[in-house]
């Protein structure tokens, strides 16, 4: 769809619009006279290394520690994240994931 007709489809927008509602950001809390995220420095470091620079890493932390979301409450019968994951355990080997389990038993406990 957006090959054709140079952006994303309805649903694609939708599902994007209800993400950044759901989305709650802080203030941007860098000075002024900071260095801007994607410099070539960091660049070639991550080229070289495999890896962001440790400043890069820095600032990704500090961007994390700084950004609020809104906690999402999945409704009840929803899937799991990693239900895939689940079932791939399953299938190799015959029994549902040790992680699984212990959903399982929290979610029992809770009702």
């Amino acid at each position: 769809y957006k090959a054709k007709y140079g952006r994303s489809s309805p649903l694609e927008e939708a599902r994007l619009k209800a993400e950044r509602a759901n989305t709650a950001f802080r203030e941007e809390a860098t000075p002024k006279g900071a260095l801007s995220a994607n410099t070539w420095v960091d660049q070639w470091y991550k080229a070289k290394y495999g890896r962001s620079s440790p400043l890069e890493e820095a600032r990704l932390k500090a961007e994390r520690a700084n950004t609020a979301f809104r906690e999402e409450v999945a409704p009840k019968g929803a899937l799991s994240a990693d239900t895939w994951v689940d079932q791939r355990y399953k299938a190799k080997y015959g029994r549902i994931s040790p992680l699984e389990e212990a959903r399982l038993k929290a979610a029992s406990k809770v009702r």
